[in-house]
C-alpha cells in the first residue's frame, strides 16, 4: 500500500485568544457607533416630523365663512375690491351678466369654467390668509380690466 504524506503545510493554525478578543472589541466598537448613528438619525427624523406636524402641514384655522357675490360683465368684475377678515373661508357665487363668455380665476390652476351669458356657478376659494387678485382668463379680458382684488384686513 502507498503511504500518505502528511506534511506541516496542511495544518491550519487556530486563531490565538488575543486576536479573538481584539475582534470582539472591534465588533463592540462598531456596534456602539451604529447605535449612536441610529440614535442621531432618529432624533433628526423626530425633529422633522414635529416641524412638519406643527408648522408645515397645519391647516389654516377657519374663523368664519362668507359667500361673496361676484358679477362678470363685459370687461369688468363687480365688486372690484372685496374686503375680508383673516381666516375667512370664501365661496364666490359667480354670475355672468355680460354678453360674452367669462370665467373667474383665483390662481393659475383654480377657477370656474367659462360661463355663458346668464349662467352662474360657485367656487370655493379656500381660507383667506393674504390679499390676492382674481381675474377673467378669457384671452384679452384681463388686459381690458377684468380683475378684482381680495383684500384681507383686520376689519373684514
Amino acid at each position: 500500500m502507498g503511504e500518505i504524506d502528511v506534511g506541516t503545510d496542511d495544518v491550519v493554525a487556530e486563531p490565538s485568544r488575543q486576536s479573538t478578543r481584539t475582534s470582539r472589541r472591534e465588533i463592540g466598537a462598531v456596534g456602539f457607533l451604529l447605535g449612536v448613528i441610529t440614535l442621531w438619525a432618529a432624533l433628526i427624523a423626530a425633529t422633522f416630523a414635529v416641524v412638519y406636524f406643527f408648522v408645515v402641514d397645519k391647516e389654516p384655522e377657519v374663523l368664519s365663512y362668507r359667500d361673496v357675490d361676484i358679477e362678470l360683465s363685459d370687461y369688468e368684475i363687480t365688486p372690484d375690491a372685496i374686503e375680508v377678515a383673516p381666516s375667512t373661508a370664501l365661496t364666490f357665487v359667480v354670475s355672468n351678466v355680460g354678453d360674452a363668455q367669462h370665467n373667474l380665476q383665483i390662481s393659475k390652476d383654480v377657477g370656474t369654467a367659462r360661463l355663458k351669458s346668464g349662467e352662474s356657478t360657485s367656487l370655493e376659494a379656500g381660507v383667506a390668509k393674504e390679499s390676492y387678485l382674481v381675474w377673467c382668463s378669457v384671452k384679452g379680458h384681463r388686459e381690458l380690466g377684468m380683475e378684482a382684488r381680495i383684500v384681507v384686513t383686520s376689519d373684514g
